[in-house]
């Protein structure tokens, strides 16, 4: 997003807080629970909706064309054959293209109930993310 690219694939991001990833871990551990699992994640968004959340923080343009999954596959595909060519690590493969443009969304309902677990509001953790993000790099780039 700090590079304003134009381009997004129709897709959705789970998200979670690393603060909350920590505090559940904490609060695990600390319980009298014993041989559970839990989903730690704090919601799902598109990624057109997160990348124009962290967009207009750093005040950058979104993107704004869609790129459809067979433009990503062939995109691929011609990574591939690059980096076969050049004898490199591809960018981008076939099979990260093909889950790119899959919906995933994660329930949390049981560390939220069995906890009363609350996550982080996914703009309090953009702006978090984004304040350091602007600290830390920003005078490099």
């Amino acid at each position: 997003i700090w590079n304003e690219p134009a381009f997004y694939m129709n897709s959705h991001i789970n998200y979670v807080d690393v603060r909350d990833v920590a505090r559940a871990s904490y609060e695990l551990l600390h319980s009298t629970l014993d041989g559970e699992r839990f989903i730690v994640s704090a919601g799902t968004l598109h990624t057109k909706e997160i990348f124009e959340k962290i967009a207009s923080r750093w005040n950058k343009k979104p993107p704004t064309i869609n790129l459809s999954k067979n433009i990503v596959m062939t995109a691929a595909r011609i990574e591939q054959f690059r980096s076969w060519l050049l004898n490199s690590e591809p960018l981008l493969t076939p099979e990260t293209a093909r889950i790119a443009g899959t919906f995933f969304s994660y329930n949390n309902e049981k560390i939220v109930k069995t906890l009363g677990f609350q996550f982080q509001p996914i703009d309090e953790t953009l702006q978090w993310c984004c304040d350091y993000y602007m600290a830390k790099f920003s005078a490099k780039k």
